[in-house]
């Protein structure tokens, strides 16, 4: 089944991979008893052999097992991993052969933006951690859509991830999250900048700075209090 899903996207029948793909998924997790990591891994010394197309699905039948996880948030986090994993073998599929960009806008992309529809389904609306790897899954697909030129998707994917990071934490800039948001909103100042809106790009470079200070700040604080403890618990040691 996997020369026949690799045929179907070799000779560009994209609609009727993506039919085929859900089958070969099922197929792999019904035939296996490998666990999301074991499947990842795979996909992953797939994709170094540079058998893309096998590795994309694995990658797909990684993120079905990740639901059968008890654990949403380990779910969650694994299927986070595997859009990342095929947003690395995008960048490197074209860099080493342009003419596959197609195959990522017409195919990969849109097998990334369905998961994520997935994630946000299991997140919750009040679930902070959850909406951060939804737009840190979104993320990896606007990267996607830069090495493929897709400008205005690109900004769209940005303007949403943006939103969801800023609904959810509202306020409180200072966190892991700061640092995603800063840039997120540095790559949408690129894409303004590229558009020649060049005050438009200002305003967003202005934010991302504001947000990647934060993050900074935040970091200098936890090292602060890691620095703390150490030399408490090393003045206990003294005093025993």
């Amino acid at each position: 089944m996997l020369a026949k899903y690799e045929e179907l996207v070799n000779n560009r029948q994209y609609e009727e991979a993506e039919k085929f793909k859900s089958k070969l998924s099922s197929m792999i997790v019904k035939r296996t008893s490998a666990s999301p990591d074991d499947a990842m891994l795979h996909a992953k010394k797939l994709r170094c052999s540079k058998r893309f197309v096998e590795a994309l699905a694995f990658l797909d039948a990684a993120a079905a097992l990740a639901a059968n996880l008890q654990s949403k948030h380990e779910g969650l986090e694994t299927v986070k991993l595997c859009i990342q994993e095929m947003m690395v073998c995008s960048e490197i599929m074209v860099a080493n052969e342009t003419s596959t960009k197609e195959l990522v806008k017409l195919h990969i992309i849109l097998i990334m933006q369905e998961k994520v529809k997935e994630m946000k389904t299991s997140c919750g609306a009040e679930d902070k951690w959850c909406i951060l790897q939804v737009a840190t899954a979104l993320h990896y697909i606007e990267w996607c859509q830069r090495v493929v030129g897709q400008w205005k998707k690109r900004e769209a994917t940005l303007k949403e991830a943006i939103s969801m990071v800023r609904n959810a934490f509202g306020d409180d800039q200072q966190g892991e999250h700061s640092l995603l948001l800063g840039t997120l909103l540095h790559n949408l100042g690129l894409v303004c900048e590229r558009d020649s809106r060049i005050v438009e790009a200002g305003s967003w470079y202005q934010q991302a700075a504001q947000a990647h200070a934060k993050f900074r700040k935040t970091l200098f604080l936890h090292q602060r209090a890691v620095q703390a403890k150490q030399q408490n618990d090393a003045a206990n040691d003294d005093q025993v």
